[in-house]
């Protein structure tokens, strides 16, 4: 399987990769992660998931006021 994206920490070191867009949507989405795109995967270009994982980003940081752990 190729990677799909990259992970990162709060202190920019890799945290994870990501086999497939959706995981990467996830961590951003529900974990607050930051994101690297770096293949496309099925339907969506790499800018696609960048965008989307950026976007999920945002409204992460929007409702817990930056990007962290919520559960610590």
């Amino acid at each position: 399987m190729k990677v799909v994206a990259i992970v990162y920490d709060e202190n920019g070191q890799e945290y994870d990769q990501c086999y497939t867009w959706e995981t990467a949507q996830t961590y951003s989405q529900a974990e607050g992660k930051r994101v690297k795109a770096i293949n496309d995967d099925g339907h969506m270009t790499k800018e696609d998931i960048q965008r989307l994982c950026d976007y999920e980003l945002r409204l992460y940081e929007d409702c817990w006021g930056g990007s962290h752990d919520k559960y610590r």
